[in-house]
């Protein structure tokens, strides 16, 4: 979307009508989201559907665990997206943007993995989103790891957010 606004001049045109960089960045990260919610909860009414149909009720042993799962989740993907968002503005590229916005967020991991083909040993768990990203597999009443997890995922959402805003501020649309 936002790469193609770039290419056909709608961007100039959007802001020549006086409506905010920060809320095109905006408008375009939460409708990009509320999509990718809309298709989650679509997915997840069908297969609880089939799953009913299947199996019976049953019960949830722990709706706590999962309602904060779907939140870090929804979480999760915003992170990514406003990555994606971000890196497409920076780049004015769709592809390279994605791949961009992909691997931004996995830094940790790929600087551990050089690290280590150096013989370095360094941790940077505390900085990884998979890291604190919650298992439905390992549901419990143990509900502490959700705060580093939604630290960490608000941490890397703040920080793409305001990247975003920096780069629009600071870019020339033509």
């Amino acid at each position: 979307m936002i790469s193609e606004t770039y290419r056909s001049g709608v961007m100039k045109n959007i802001i020549g009508r006086g409506i905010s960089k920060k809320q095109i960045y905006l408008s375009i990260v939460f409708t990009i989201s509320a999509a990718y919610i809309l298709a989650m909860l679509i997915n997840s009414i069908i297969m609880g559907v089939l799953a009913c149909s299947r199996f019976g009720m049953g019960t949830t042993f722990y709706p706590a665990y999962y309602a904060l799962s779907i939140a870090a989740r929804i979480l999760f993907v915003m992170a990514h997206i406003s990555f994606a968002v971000t890196m497409t503005i920076l780049t004015r590229n769709a592809i390279t943007g994605v791949i961009f916005g992909l691997a931004v967020p996995n830094i940790p991991q790929i600087l551990e993995m050089v690290f280590r083909f150096l013989k370095i040993h360094i941790n940077l768990d505390f900085l990884k989103i998979s890291t604190h990203m919650p298992s439905v597999y390992a549901a419990s009443n143990d509900l502490s790891s959700f705060l580093p997890c939604f630290a960490v995922l608000c941490g890397y959402l703040i920080l793409s957010v305001f990247t975003g805003f920096m780069l629009l501020k600071n870019q020339d649309i033509k």
